[in-house]
């Protein structure tokens, strides 16, 4: 295969295979780099790929951790606003009996006149 200069010999399809399971393991492991160690790096390019790898890791975790407790705040919201509608609905239902002379029931709840 050679595209621009490049020439890959060998089996490509085999390489990317190897490549996607290497990619793989590397997105399952847990191993990170700390918050000091983080902090130390200067230049991505100046350190190891595991390292790298490591640091990629860090990002990820730090990201997902800000999403998920922005996520978290956004439910609780959500949460507040459903029961405050149910509520109103109560309310309603309780006004609409209230005002009644004949109540009736159907089997499902449906109707609600």
């Amino acid at each position: 295969m050679q595209a621009e200069g490049w020439h890959v010999q060998g089996n490509t399809k085999k390489l990317a295979h190897q490549l996607q399971r290497k990619i793989a393991r590397e997105l399952s492991s847990k191993d990170m780099m700390s918050e000091a160690e983080t902090r130390a790096v200067r230049n991505v390019w100046a350190i190891t790929l595991n390292n790298r790898w490591r640091l990629y890791r860090r990002w990820a975790y730090c990201l997902t951790k800000t999403f998920k407790e922005t996520i978290a705040i956004h439910e609780r919201e959500f949460n507040r606003g459903a029961e405050r509608l149910n509520d109103v609905r109560r309310m309603e239902d309780l006004e609409i009996l209230k005002a009644a002379d004949v109540i009736g029931m159907t089997t499902t709840g449906t109707e609600r006149k």
